[in-house]
């Protein structure tokens, strides 16, 4: 289904530029709306103080394009720094 296979990409594609998956407090949403892919991506630290939200939309024909230009908004609002946290707590509790 096209219209699954574009979401899917651009909220996979995003999610690779971040290196999030199950283990970090990341979540991404594609929706399609005729010929427009919306991406809206948010995460937080673990106790919640830090909040960092991202929505693109583009062309259904460039989801790979959109998710990386949001990974790259999210990056810019500070989500690298709240994601990095999230890796290095997860290190942390699984070393002790």
């Amino acid at each position: 289904h096209g219209d699954t296979r574009a979401a899917v990409e651009a909220e996979r594609t995003m999610l690779g530029r971040l290196e999030g998956g199950c283990q970090v407090p990341l979540g991404v949403l594609a929706t399609v709306n005729g010929s427009t892919l919306s991406l809206y991506a948010a995460a937080c630290n673990l106790d919640g103080a830090d909040f960092v939200s991202v929505t693109r939309a583009g062309s259904i024909a460039d989801a790979v394009g959109l998710g990386t230009a949001a990974a790259g908004d999210f990056v810019s609002k500070g989500g690298a720094a709240v994601l990095a946290e999230a890796h290095a707590r997860r290190q942390a509790s699984l070393k002790g």
